[in-house]
């Protein structure tokens, strides 16, 4: 799993086989997880990884997590 935000953007989670290929999911909705991480950094939430996925928090409390599924 990744413990890097930047790296899920750019090469997935790590949870399966498909990381860093151009298979992953993440590849597949690059736009829109671009889209998602900049609203919730624009709503002045922190950026963390928690389970291999992009964690945002207000407070130290977890306001969204960015996953995504297998297509």
């Amino acid at each position: 799993m990744i413990t890097i935000v930047a790296d899920y953007f750019d090469k997935g989670c790590g949870r399966c086989d498909r990381f860093a290929t151009p298979d992953c999911s993440t590849r597949h909705w690059a736009a829109g997880l671009k889209e998602l991480r900049g609203i919730c950094l624009d709503a002045g939430l922190a950026e963390t990884v928690k389970w291999g996925h992009p964690c945002y928090l207000h407070a130290n409390r977890n306001i969204a997590t960015i996953l995504t599924g297998v297509m």
